[in-house]
């Protein structure tokens, strides 16, 4: 069994979307949230409602919807979201209708709250682009940080600490070019820095660029042209792959591999990856993967460089040749929150489904590869 399908407009509640879903997982109560702009064909309010599906252990769905008991202005674009795991609560950011210059924060902690980020913090110019926004806990301290694109074309921060919200020009402080379309932020918590990819104005807006803070300051680093990478046409999105090995196991390396991954697409219609080791930044083609192509490397040279770690085995028989061992490439999955105080649209009753591993062997090697076989769900 592989990769599953759920049409969550088919549970209870019967609630339509429209737009760009987000998803996340609040790990701390297993429960797994897509929020969307609902849909209806006969109430305006309703198009720019917020709703949001939680997936609870034992596939039972509850349809929350999140502006119900709120006093909070209507969206006008598609949520981002993310999970503060220090205090346990969970952020949903938007643009208000007909006040785009705003932005708009949901934010859980037993029940749902309203909160407008650019009048708390001071100094904080409108926002020209939809916030995203992500938590930073390497453990010497435990922040929120809110990112978005100015009318100047600055890259903008705010941040939360100590329960105050302040405002920092990341743009002025770490240089690089002015950006064109909504920057997208991250944490790599284990190395205590935070990463904000985003499309410059430069060789036409084709540019991906990354402010990067350690707690020296910010840092700018022009990505596709340290690469060599194809030109952007979208967006990027960001992730850290953290897996943990331990020199008790004899199936994996006794060192933890971490990595940075930055993905859009090309004006060529590839999907494009910048990946990050401890060696620098690299460039991937993920168009035509998994096919194995003529001068990458072979998995029985692979396999015998790191003991064979099977997750890594997988997703480096498709990467060109470099002097460092490359990392697997691992979907970013992340916490989740019980909401049994909220108004409940709909629930779910709960059917058996099982998770557990199949194993499959290379066609041309005969090399075992162990493939997850798991069961998730995902909103279309």
């Amino acid at each position: 069994m592989g990769w599953t399908v759920t049409d969550l407009s088919t549970r209870p509640g019967q609630v339509l979307g429209r737009g760009n879903p987000v998803s996340y997982l609040f790990a701390g109560q297993g429960t797994q949230h897509c929020v969307v702009l609902e849909f209806s064909a006969t109430s305006q309010a309703i198009n720019h409602a917020l709703i949001e599906w939680v997936s609870h252990p034992g596939d039972q769905y509850d349809a929350i919807g999140l502006m119900i008991g709120v006093d909070a202005p209507l969206a006008g674009s598609n949520p981002a979201a993310y999970v503060f795991r220090h205090e346990g609560t969970q952020h949903v950011l938007y643009s208000a209708l007909n006040d785009f210059g705003h932005i708009q924060e949901l934010w859980w902690d037993g029940d749902w709250h309203h909160n407008e980020l650019i009048g708390a913090s001071a100094g904080a110019p409108p926002a020209a682009s939809r916030a995203h926004g992500y938590d930073f806990e390497p453990g010497f301290e435990s922040t929120q940080h809110v990112v978005y694109r100015g009318l100047e074309g600055h890259v903008h921060e705010l941040a939360r600490s100590h329960s105050a919200w302040n405002h920092f020009d990341l743009s002025a402080d770490a240089g690089g070019p002015l950006a064109v379309a909504e920057p997208f932020g991250y944490a790599f918590d284990q190395q205590g820095t935070q990463h904000v990819v985003y499309r410059g104005a430069d060789n036409n807006g084709t540019s991906i660029h990354e402010l990067w803070w350690n707690q020296s300051g910010w840092h700018h680093e022009p990505l596709t042209q340290q690469t060599g990478a194809s030109p952007a046409a979208s967006e990027p999105f960001g992730y850290v792959f953290s897996w943990e090995g331990t020199q008790h196991s004899t199936r994996h390396p006794a060192y933890p591999i971490r990595t940075q991954h930055v993905l859009y697409r090309g004006v060529d219609s590839h999907i494009h990856e910048l990946w990050w080791d401890s060696t620098g930044w690299h460039h991937n083609d993920l168009h035509g993967v998994p096919r194995y192509a003529v001068g990458l490397r072979p998995p029985d040279r692979i396999r015998s460089h790191r003991q064979g770690n099977p997750t890594r085995l997988l997703r480096q028989r498709h990467q060109p040749r470099h002097r460092a061992p490359v990392a697997a490439l691992s979907r970013r999955r992340g916490p989740t929150v019980s909401l049994r105080c909220h108004t409940r649209i709909g629930r779910s009753l709960p059917s058996d489904q099982s998770s557990n591993a199949e194993s499959r062997t290379h066609p041309t090697r005969g090399l075992p590869i162990l493939l997850p076989r798991v069961s998730r769900r995902y909103c279309t």
